[in-house]
């Protein structure tokens, strides 16, 4: 992660698909504002307990509770699989 972090200047990101919180706990290594998100409640119970000061909030990919340019950087991996809608 701090490979594909270098040159990036960002205070805040948020983790679409967060499951478990393993690229939020590898994010909250250098950026001090990470939010999570995921549609399970059990991923973000297990999220919450590997990275204890990150956000985690259940909501889906397709709706999610932010407004425009509330963050710095968005990370979406692994998770396009699980979208609703592709259009």
């Amino acid at each position: 992660m701090q490979i594909s972090l270098e040159g990036i200047l960002a205070n805040s990101v948020l983790d679409i698909g967060t499951g478990s919180g393993i690229f939020a706990e590898a994010f909250f290594k250098q950026i001090p504002a990470v939010t999570g998100v995921d549609v399970s409640e059990e991923m973000l119970e297990r999220a919450s307990q590997m990275v204890d000061g990150a956000d985690f909030q259940q909501a889906s990919m397709e709706t999610l509770p932010f407004p425009d340019s509330s963050f710095d950087l968005v990370f979406f991996g692994h998770a396009l699989h699980e979208s609703q809608d592709l259009v």
